[in-house]
């Protein structure tokens, strides 16, 4: 995640597909490389945000998992969800999630 900061100008990319290709870059060239996957992802992330915001509100944004673990990714969310979040680590907290809106949504029906 340190290299997208260091690399933020990289262009947004996918992953490359061949393996071959991977072992003839320089290391700046990697950095970059990496910097472009993880851009491709935050672009998509804020894709979805946008989108979910164009149905209703997003109040709390509530998020989990290995990557969480990491302040270097959680600097990189902060920027680019510009919202505040908390992070929850409880097994299966996306499943609550889940439950909460279906439960949310049951109600005002």
């Amino acid at each position: 995640f340190q290299t997208f900061l260091q690399y933020a100008d990289a262009e947004a990319r996918t992953p490359p597909v061949d393996d071959a290709d991977l072992n003839s870059l320089s290391l700046e060239q990697a950095h970059r490389l990496c910097a472009g996957v993880i851009k491709h992802y935050l672009t998509r992330l804020q894709a979805h945000f946008a989108r979910i915001r164009q149905t209703t509100a997003v109040k709390k944004i509530t998020l989990s998992g290995g990557m969480t673990q990491s302040p270097v990714w959680l600097e990189i969310l902060r920027n680019a969800l510009e919202q505040p979040f908390t992070v929850n680590n409880r097994a299966d907290a996306g499943l609550f999630g889940a439950i909460e809106i279906y439960r949310r949504n049951a109600k005002e029906r």
